[in-house]
């Protein structure tokens, strides 16, 4: 008679773990998923200089994800940097540099394969003149 106890306690307690090893997995691909959220962000660097290479601050550089049509902005350091994070960005921009006095930049930037760090060749600008009326 125990053996037989001992049995169907032992096949309800296989049953219990089987069931509680589903549920664990089950609850493991959601946190896989939410782990990979923002594993595609961008990290985005570049350079703004002037027509003899000296760098260019406060300059407004724009990054337009073209994936997603949303835009980032920021403004360049004292010498003239800028670093620009952009999560689920897709990996395909357009950067506009735009400064006082030059005239505006845009070029196109790819992330080729997995990077996640794109750096931006220099822009150099050009000044440009503007009629007042």
């Amino acid at each position: 008679m125990y053996a037989r106890v001992g049995s169907c306690v032992l096949q309800s307690m296989k049953r219990l773990l089987f069931a509680v090893a589903i549920f664990v997995a089950a609850l493991g691909i959601p946190a896989r998923a939410c782990a990979q959220v923002g594993s595609s962000t961008d990290i985005l660097t570049g350079k703004v200089v002037g027509p003899n290479g000296e760098p260019i601050a406060g300059a407004r550089v724009e990054v337009l994800s073209l994936e997603t049509q949303v835009s980032r902005f920021r403004t360049t350091n004292e010498k003239g940097q800028w670093t620009l994070l952009y999560p689920d960005g897709g990996g395909n921009y357009r950067v506009t540099v735009k400064a006082i006095g030059m005239a505006p930049s845009v070029q196109n930037v790819n992330r080729q394969a997995d990077e996640d760090r794109l750096e931006v060749p220099t822009t150099s600008l050009s000044p440009t003149s503007q009629r007042l009326v």
